[in-house]
């Protein structure tokens, strides 16, 4: 009778080390589809690990290729994610995330002979999408989130135009965002749709007094503002 009730423990062990390794996995898939979903781009996550008894988690290695048409280089690179989240509402409505903190971003700022560019391309987009559904529960309720404070560190701008030999670089002001969600939360779509357009918003108007960054917010116009104007209140300068 020990023994087997020593192998039933070892087996549960196992199988709850493998819905943890599992969740992990789901998490950084959700998390490629939604932003890919939002940006019109290939998003990629090198790993994510969650600890739900400490309430933590990290996101490593946050990517966004270029849209078709431009450069190999990634659009966005985030290299570390830090999570807050409240463990009890995890299976919940809203799952509740107390704080975000994104480390040193990267952007890759191009325009093209032609005179497009890829924060452009990202920003019609955002404007554009119309959100499919998001990932449901088994109830068939999209899971809904709030984040009650996020923080981009900053970090750099590389502005680069088709046919100039390295990228002249910008500095990334850091960016707050609280109550993201509201009191009943969103779906990880409409809050990977909220995020984007802040922070694509931050990136024309950090690159203002450069050429390039002039010439695209002078084309985007009364669209960027249209589209950050309901959640740019969310700011904190």
């Amino acid at each position: 009778m020990k023994r087997l009730f020593l192998i039933l423990l070892v087996v549960a062990a196992v199988g709850v080390a493998y819905l943890l390794l599992s969740l992990d996995a789901r998490v950084a898939r959700a998390i490629e589809d939604s932003v890919s979903r939002s940006l019109g781009a290939e998003a990629s996550v090198a790993g994510v690990d969650l600890t739900l008894t400490e309430g933590r988690g990290t996101i490593r290695g946050l990517t966004v290729a270029n849209p078709e048409g431009f450069s190999d280089a990634d659009l966005f690179r985030f290299d570390e994610i830090d999570l807050r989240i409240d463990a009890a509402s995890v299976g919940e409505q809203p799952f509740r995330v107390t704080a975000v903190r994104i480390g040193e971003s990267t952007v890759r700022f191009e325009v093209t002979e032609s005179g497009d560019s890829n924060i452009e391309h990202v920003v019609h987009h955002l404007s554009a999408h119309k959100p499919k559904d998001d990932e449901t529960q088994s109830g068939g309720e999209p899971q809904r989130v709030a984040i009650e404070a996020l923080r981009f560190d900053g970090g750099e701008i590389l502005v680069w135009r088709e046919g100039d030999d390295e990228p002249e670089t910008v500095k990334l002001p850091p960016l707050e965002m609280s109550d993201l969600g509201g009191e009943d939360g969103a779906t990880g779509g409409e809050l990977s749709r909220e995020i984007a357009r802040v922070f694509t918003r931050r990136v024309v108007a950090a690159t203002a007094g450069h050429e390039l960054g002039r010439a695209v917010g002078k084309e985007l116009g009364d669209t960027a503002g249209e589209v950050a104007e309901s959640i740019l209140r969310n700011i904190l300068d």
